[in-house]
């Protein structure tokens, strides 16, 4: 969806890809992003890996 908050939507994908080592059968392993939003998505999924961003409900 291209009205989608990417930084919100980027925060999740790291969140599931992240959450338990992905050693859950639900383990985010590809992602589908739409071209027009591809880069600012990446940007932010870089963003939340190298500042260590997680959602407070994991803690």
């Amino acid at each position: 969806m291209l009205s989608a908050s990417l930084d919100v939507a980027a925060k999740a994908a790291t969140s599931a890809a992240f959450l338990s080592c992905g050693q859950v059968c639900t383990s985010a392993e590809r992602l589908h992003v739409h071209e027009d939003v591809c880069d600012r998505f990446s940007f932010f999924v870089s963003s939340t890996i190298m500042t260590g961003v997680a959602p407070d409900w994991m803690w």
